[in-house]
This record gives C-alpha cells, sequence and structure tokens, in this order.
C-alpha cells in the first residue's frame, strides 16, 4: 500500500525510517534540511491515513506497513529465542 500512494522521496525517507535512522539520520542522507524530513514524515502519515493514537506510535506503525509491503517482516523476541536455540 504505502509504494501505491507515496511519491518516490517519501518512500526513500520510509525505507531510511525502517532501517532505524532517525530523522537527523535521513537528513544527512539524502543531503536535505532535516525540516525537509520533518514535512515527508508528516506526509508520508496523511497518505497513509495514521492519525495520532495514545496506543501506537505513528513512525512505528508506517514503517511495519513498509515491511509488510516489502515481504519482510521485523525480527521478534520469539524469533531471537528460537534462533538463538537453534
Amino acid at each position: 500500500m504505502p509504494s501505491e500512494v507515496l511519491t518516490a522521496r517519501q518512500m526513500q525517507v520510509l525505507a531510511l525510517m525502517a532501517q532505524g535512522h532517525n530523522n537527523a539520520g535521513i537528513a544527512r542522507t539524502l543531503v536535505i534540511e532535516e525540516k525537509s524530513i520533518e514535512n515527508h514524515i508528516n506526509a508520508i502519515f496523511a497518505q497513509l491515513r495514521l492519525k495520532r493514537e495514545r496506543v501506537a506510535n505513528r513512525r512505528v506503525r508506517a514503517v511495519l506497513l513498509y515491511l509488510n509491503e516489502q515481504g519482510t517482516r521485523p525480527t521478534t523476541a520469539d524469533d531471537t529465542t528460537v534462533q538463538s536455540a537453534a
């Protein structure tokens, strides 16, 4: 779903978010101002219709949507336990 509604630049920002970069790190990587990153992230939230909630962080929800679309699943504590036991 993200690739259907986001611009190429927004997808770059979201991919860097998924890699764990903070806003300053994304700005350095893309060689643009941090304020521009904030604007891109707010646009991503709007395009993905991610509203502010007390329960879930919009940044995390956006990254999870991205990872789901990419066919990637984040490692959970349960996965780590299984891998360690193997």
